[in-house]
C-alpha cells in the first residue's frame, strides 16, 4: 500500500546515504561518498503503472527525498523511457525543484549505453542494462 511504498523509499535512501557500503567505500578510497548518480531504467513502463494513486505516492516520495536528502544526487539518468514516460514526467515535473531538474538527464535510443559513458563507467551497470558493456548485478 501507500505507506509501505513511502517507508520503502525512505529506507532505500537511508541505505544509499548511510548504509554499510558507505563505510566500505570510505575505507577503500579514504574519503566518503559525497554524491551519487542514479540510473533509472524505465524499460517496461506502461499505462498499467500510471494509476493516479501510484502517481500521488511518487509525488509524495519525491517531495520527501528532496526535503530530507538534499544534495546527495549528483545526477539522475533515465534510460529506455517509452513514450508514456512523457506523461509521467509531466506529472512529476512540477514537484521537482529547479536545482534537481538541472541534474536530470534523459538518454534515449539504442546508443544509451554509449551515452552513459559521458557520465559514468557503464561497465559497473548490470549486464541487463548494458548487455555489451555491463558486468554488474541487477538490484531488485
Amino acid at each position: 500500500g501507500r505507506d509501505e511504498m513511502i517507508k520503502y523509499s525512505i529506507w532505500l535512501r537511508e541505505v544509499q546515504t548511510r548504509g554499510e557500503w558507505q563505510e566500505d567505500y570510505a575505507a577503500q578510497r579514504r574519503h566518503p561518498v559525497k554524491q551519487f548518480t542514479v540510473v533509472m531504467d524505465m524499460d517496461g513502463l506502461s499505462s498499467k503503472n500510471m494509476s493516479p494513486a501510484l502517481l500521488s505516492v511518487g509525488q509524495e516520495v519525491s517531495r520527501i527525498v528532496q526535503d530530507s536528502y538534499p544534495g546527495y544526487a549528483k545526477r539522475v539518468i533515465f534510460i529506455r523511457s517509452p513514450a508514456i514516460f512523457r506523461f509521467a514526467w509531466n506529472t512529476f515535473k512540477p514537484f521537482i525543484d529547479e536545482n534537481m531538474k538541472d541534474k536530470i538527464v534523459f538518454l534515449s535510443g539504442k546508443d544509451y549505453c554509449q551515452e552513459l559513458s559521458e557520465f559514468m563507467d557503464p561497465s559497473v551497470l548490470p549486464h541487463e542494462v548494458c548487455p555489451n558493456i555491463g558486468r554488474g548485478e541487477a538490484i531488485d
